[in-house]
């Protein structure tokens, strides 16, 4: 293991036992509705300034919202070069994908998390609108910078971690985000439990049909 995912380990572990207090905190402060990208910058969400909670991932923090209502406007089609959703079924498919997904646009503000049932690490909402320096522990700020820089002047397109959590097993993965001419647009945190991957043996090609 890399001394960059040694620290980001060691981070996540020492972090995970703060995350039942942060979350109760958090719940308390950020009970406001769900709010869309195009609001990201509205009055409603917390500007950049000190972390008011502790973090498992480097990108996000351990907190808890269960308003997950849509915005106004999530009839909108949005058209992708291998078809078309609307904003509803966007929403849908994402939080339906069994990882946990956060963006951090080139700014380095988080813009988007995923917020599915499946999620191991939740957030808080406050994080939407705010510098990605600012959602996490500051001992782990160098981390973070560092990756995004490296990210950003294209030294570096992706950046794995994993730990054992519990009776989970987490994987953290990180991934430049790019346009098709190679201009970074941002940071794309992808977390799983891998526990019951690691754990597959044999055959099953009857999926919950097959045999015990």
């Amino acid at each position: 293991m890399t001394e960059l995912a040694a620290a980001a380990v060691e981070e996540a572990k020492k972090a995970d036992s703060e995350i039942r207090i942060s979350a109760e905190k958090s719940s308390a402060l950020n009970n406001d509705s769900y709010s869309s990208p195009t609001q990201a910058g509205s009055s409603n969400l917390e500007q950049p300034g000190n972390p008011s909670q502790s973090n498992t991932t480097l990108f996000g923090g351990a907190a808890t919202d269960s308003d997950n209502s849509m915005p106004a406007g999530f009839g909108v089609q949005v058209n992708l070069p291998t078809g078309s959703l609307d904003l509803a079924q966007l929403n849908a498919m994402l939080d339906a994908i069994p990882l946990d997904l956060t963006f951090v646009d080139a700014n380095g503000i988080t813009k988007y998390f995923s917020h599915g049932d499946s999620r191991v690490f939740a957030r808080p909402k406050s994080c939407l609108g705010r510098h990605v320096l600012n959602c996490h522990p500051p001992k782990s700020a160098p981390v973070v910078k560092k990756l995004l820089e490296e990210f950003e002047a294209g030294t570096k397109d992706k950046e794995e971690f994993w730990m054992p959590m519990g009776d989970k097993f987490v994987y953290i993965r990180y991934f430049a985000v790019r346009d098709q001419n190679g201009n970074y647009l941002g940071a794309l945190e992808a977390t799983q439990d891998i526990a019951p991957i690691k754990n597959l043996d044999g055959i099953n090609r009857r999926g919950s049909d097959q045999a015990q």
